[in-house]
């Protein structure tokens, strides 16, 4: 694995520049964050199939000290939608951290 090309202040400035603001109850200090789509695959009794997923990026470790983040409502303020937080998603070399979004049902 090759090391990151980005500085350690560039998170934070690409969370001013793009990101959207975020209200987490159990990580108030997590306010700004990334939300994209990405392709995931999955292996079922030897078929594969691709999924459309919508995912949250955070800068990496803003979740740290937390036991869980698993299950965690994730609001945007500005979308007026909420989601929780499904599934972590490994991505060793980017400055965020990528976690998978279900959409919060009622």
């Amino acid at each position: 694995m090759s090391p990151s090309p980005f500085q350690p202040g560039d998170a934070d400035q690409i969370l001013d520049d793009f990101g959207e603001d975020l209200e987490i109850t159990a990580a108030p200090t997590v306010k700004r964050g990334l939300l994209d789509d990405v392709v995931l695959e999955q292996e079922t009794a030897g078929q594969t199939t691709q999924s459309q997923r919508l995912v949250l990026k955070v800068k990496r470790g803003a979740f740290a000290g937390l036991a869980t983040v698993m299950g965690l409502t994730v609001s945007i303020p500005s979308r007026g939608v909420s989601y929780v937080i499904d599934q972590p998603l490994a991505r060793p070399t980017s400055l965020f951290d990528f976690y998978v979004l279900q959409v919060k049902r009622a």
